[in-house]
């Protein structure tokens, strides 16, 4: 894999940048504010969401929007849950037909309840191939290293097998499943429970 587009910079769309990046991989990190991308390109840093971790030389920030999704070899899609249709929408004209659309956002769309590989398939009517990355982690322990496990969920063995390999390392295991359904809702779950616990005080 030579080109990766992340959509979405907050904490956890810059670690996955960040990860892919130290790999040598080209990553292209995009931001929807100008003045925010212009500033984290000049910082090598995101302040806002992970402070403290540099930027590998691998990883570009823009703000423009066929800058971060032509001619890459995988989309990345780490927005939030409730605005991926709206970015999907956005990107999809820009996406080349051999690009592998991934979901790392974790939820499911209020209106539809429908699950992001779902709701990714709808507005591109399946002309791609599409996958779910999720599990329990937490983007500042990922980003300092600490060992993680995580599962590409997708009923594409090819697509599950190049993620496990483009994003593995020794800290970083990544793990390969079928169950689509099962690995996003269990996400979608995990945040529905965390945000509930912060709620109460727990």
């Amino acid at each position: 894999m030579v080109s990766v587009g992340v959509i979405g910079s907050g904490a956890w769309g810059t670690t996955l940048a960040c990860l892919l990046a130290k790999k040598g991989i080209e990553t292209t990190l995009w931001e929807h504010r100008p003045e925010r991308a212009i500033e984290m390109q000049q910082q090598r840093e995101n302040t806002l969401f992970l402070p403290g971790i540099r930027f590998p030389a691998m990883l570009y920030v823009t703000s423009q929007v066929a800058e971060a999704a032509r001619e890459k070899d995988m989309l990345l899609l780490v927005t939030p849950s409730q605005r991926m249709r709206e970015n999907v929408r956005l990107f999809a004209p820009y996406v080349g037909k051999g690009t592998l659309l991934v979901s790392a956002s974790k939820g499911i769309e209020i209106n539809s309840l429908k699950r992001m590989t779902e709701v990714i398939a709808e507005v591109t009517n399946s002309r791609f191939r599409v996958g779910a990355l999720s599990g329990p982690t937490f983007a500042s322990e990922v980003a300092r290293g600490e060992p993680t496990a995580i599962a590409i969920a997708s009923h594409d063995a090819d697509l599950a097998a190049t993620v496990q390999r483009e994003f593995s390392d020794p800290a970083f295991r990544v793990y390969t499943n079928d169950d689509t359904i099962g690995v996003e809702l269990g996400g979608a779950l995990e945040v529905g429970c965390f945000n509930a616990t912060m709620m109460i005080g727990g």
